[in-house]
């Protein structure tokens, strides 16, 4: 059985350690009975609906009083919108896992997606300064993540970290896409044939970046292509986890509650270069979402309806 542990790693930038928000580590679900719930049918999933209530404003408990800083008016990016992108058609695969121990990711259930468009690779710094310059969107990440705050030559490539979720979401607006609901993610990350890796059920840490491969460090992205899910993504086990749009939830037809369970935390997926466990393409983990970490990126969607032949 492996355990999803989000431990938080302090990396150090020159600068001195920021003040961070409150930040949920994933740490092992404890059982007591196990719980098997038949296949409920085909569950549809589809684009996370605009969220009006996710901005925290201290309306729901525990939530911080702050909002997502304000952007200027931008230029839209003038490439093509799938440019970087791989198509995931639509369908129904088997999604979650039913091992004991594994709690919040019962019960195994057929999902159907509508086809839809992902990045190959995390979102870089490149790309991330792009949106920044283009929109002089108030990044309160930028002194953490790049020396001084400006980014060098040699990071541009890496994938832009230090971005909480609402930061995610504002790239992702501007750019024209969405972040992927948890369904897309693990269907991009794990295809229809329900592997446990993206490149297959065997683990091999040289086909990407976690704890045991020992690279100690975020890596460019696409540093293993040979670690490619059955749709040519990368990197989705390991380097940097990565925002979903999802509230962090009971699956349906899981009778076991979590105090986690609501709407406090955002899921995260893919598990990170420091992982020792918790990177399966099935597994979940959540922060809450003003969280900013060094371990922590994301990459986008968007539907295949949405795009123009």
């Amino acid at each position: 059985m492996r355990t999803f542990l989000m431990a938080v790693v302090l990396v150090a930038f020159g600068c001195s350690k920021p003040q961070r928000p409150e930040v949920v580590e994933r740490k092992p679900v404890p059982e007591d009975v196990r719980v098997d719930v038949p296949s409920q049918g085909v569950t549809r999933t589809g684009p996370a609906a605009p969220d009006l209530a996710s901005t925290p404003t201290g309306e729901k408990p525990g939530l911080a009083q702050v909002k997502p800083p304000k952007t200027h008016p931008a230029k839209k990016p003038k490439r093509d919108i799938t440019e970087g992108m791989v198509l995931v058609e639509g369908g129904d695969f088997r999604m979650g896992w039913d091992a004991t121990g594994w709690v919040d990711t019962r019960p195994v259930r057929l999902v159907h997606v509508d086809a839809f468009y992902i990045d190959k690779c995390e979102v870089t710094n490149k790309q991330w300064k792009e949106f920044l310059d283009a929109t002089g969107y108030n990044w309160g990440g930028r002194m953490q993540a790049w020396p001084g705050g400006v980014l060098p030559k040699e990071m541009e490539n890496l994938p832009v970290v230090y971005v909480n979720w609402y930061d995610a979401q504002a790239y992702a607006k501007w750019a024209g896409k969405r972040l992927p609901t948890e369904a897309e993610w693990e269907k991009a990350a794990r295809g229809v044939d329900f592997r446990k890796y993206p490149w297959g059920n065997r683990f091999d840490k040289k086909l990407c970046n976690v704890a045991e491969s020992e690279h100690k460090k975020v890596k460019p992205v696409g540093s293993f292509p040979t670690g490619a899910s059955p749709y040519g993504c990368l990197d989705m086990c390991g380097n940097v986890a990565e925002w979903t749009a999802d509230w962090y939830n009971a699956y349906p037809g899981n009778e076991k509650t979590l105090p986690q369970f609501g709407q406090r935390y955002r899921v995260i997926r893919g598990g990170h270069y420091n992982s020792t466990s918790g990177y399966e393409t099935f597994a979940r983990g959540y922060l809450e979402p003003t969280a900013r970490l060094p371990y922590v990126g994301f990459r986008c969607v968007v539907s295949a309806s949405k795009v123009k032949k």
